[in-house]
């Protein structure tokens, strides 16, 4: 009898170790890996303001030597660069500008703007 309840108790805390693992690997939260960031360039088709949640971003749209547009989501946190590398802002971007667009995508399809540099 008392094999028994060992065993019980034994297949109880290995299942409870078990799950308690699996709640902690949900938990984390997922990373965006550097190397998946993806850059693109083209002219600047507009800049506009837009209100998400609480929060204030701006979305970048370019287009680019195919044609194609492309919508950035520009975030508070995304670097701006001038020419000579210094930080700059949103309002130094203008329309039909070639810029340079370093992004990630995140967990909703939304192309995030990591950091915007003018294009040669």
């Amino acid at each position: 009898m008392k094999h028994v309840i060992l065993g019980f108790l034994w297949v109880v805390l290995c299942s409870s170790l078990s799950l308690a693992q699996a709640a902690v690997v949900a938990s984390q939260p997922t990373v965006v890996n550097a190397d998946e960031n993806k850059t693109l360039a083209g002219k600047v088709d507009s800049v506009v303001l837009v209100k998400t949640g609480g929060s204030s971003n701006a979305e970048l749209v370019i287009i680019d030597d195919n044609n194609q547009r492309h919508s950035f989501l520009v975030k508070p946190t995304t670097a701006i660069y001038d020419e000579a590398w210094r930080a700059a802002t949103l309002d130094k971007i203008t329309k039909d500008e070639k810029v340079k667009v370093k992004y990630m995508v995140d967990s909703q399809g939304t192309n995030e703007a990591v950091s915007i540099k003018p294009a040669k």
